[in-house]
């Protein structure tokens, strides 16, 4: 829930197309599992938040929605073909991915705070809403850990629709602070 930040970390150092080349994946994702390693160490959790950021780097890139889930496969397929270690870790991802995940319902959509409930329910959020809002909401719903499902699903929603709901913004606490580390962020990686 907190690694989003560091897709624009990492398009900056490899550059927009960072995951055409195998080589600048494998680094990507070294730092991507580096910085996961701080709080979450498990291969499961490591892999997941190469997953996702995989994900936020699509969006980036202009992936529409419907390619979304098939380009992230893709590249993580790859990734874990090269790095044997991920094999036995990747089978707790292969969900998200199955033909007609979208179409899940929503009773078998677990929002706990296990790394791989988490970006499923996130994920299953993202791809049955059409807006930022309703992406917040529908993971608010599902109940149990939402707090974290929502700051996953709210990194995917936040990138592709780039719209929030301005009622929202007004009443955020801290929201001065909030502007001025968004300041920072925007002007380091402007350097």
């Amino acid at each position: 829930m907190r690694i989003s930040p560091i897709v624009f970390y990492l398009q900056k150092k490899f550059g927009l197309n960072l995951l055409e080349n195998e080589e600048s994946v494998d680094a990507a994702f070294e730092v991507i599992q580096n910085v996961s390693s701080l709080t979450h160490a498990h291969p499961v959790a490591k892999l997941g938040c190469c997953i996702y950021c995989t994900f936020l780097l699509e969006i980036l890139n202009g992936r529409q929605k419907s390619d979304l889930r098939g380009s992230v496969a893709k590249t993580v397929r790859k990734y874990i073909l090269r790095n044997k270690e991920f094999t036995d870790a990747a089978t707790y991802w292969e969900r998200p991915f199955a033909p007609g995940f979208p179409d899940t319902d929503e009773e078998s959509i677990k929002s706990s705070g296990y790394v791989v409930d988490t970006l499923e329910a996130a994920i299953w959020c993202f791809f049955n809403t059409e807006n930022y809002r309703d992406c917040i909401i529908k993971g608010v719903n599902l109940g149990n850990d939402a707090d974290t499902v929502c700051a996953v699903a709210g990194g995917l929603a936040g990138l592709y629709y780039g719209e929030f709901p301005e009622d929202w913004i007004e009443k955020l606490r801290g929201k001065e602070m909030l502007g001025q580390i968004a300041e920072k962020l925007d002007a380091a990686l402007k350097v």
